[in-house]
């Protein structure tokens, strides 16, 4: 049995983190159709120096409580704008977030981009 891409999405924004301590998700997907795929880019190009932000990916495995898969955070300008998001396959029911909040500084934008790919059979 084959496996299609029965439906695709993408979003692309920007966001400006609204204040200090103030977790923003930029991305959130979940409870879908069927199995899904994600897949995105992150651009802190207004990162500056004196600035820091905490960029995570969270998974909610059971559907319903958000783990942390991964987060990280950077300060000042960084030589390597781009963060990029590697392809998740997940279960229907679970809910993958993105989100970013920015810890100390001046506030900044982020520019963002993702791709959604929902599952089905031939």
């Amino acid at each position: 049995m084959p496996v299609v891409v029965s439906s695709k999405s993408s979003v692309r924004g920007y966001v400006k983190l609204p204040s200090l301590n103030t977790e923003v998700v930029v991305f959130q997907a979940g409870k879908e159709s069927d199995d899904y795929m994600v897949e995105g880019y992150v651009d802190v190009r207004e990162l500056e120096t004196g600035s820091t932000i905490r960029v995570c990916e969270s998974i909610a495995v059971d559907g319903v409580v958000d783990s942390t898969f991964l987060c990280v955070e950077l300060s000042g300008e960084q030589d390597e704008p781009v963060l990029r998001f590697h392809t998740k396959t997940l279960l229907a029911d679970m809910v993958y977030k993105v989100i970013i909040e920015q810890v100390y500084g001046y506030l900044i934008g982020i520019y963002y981009g993702f791709i959604k790919q929902v599952l089905g059979v031939a």
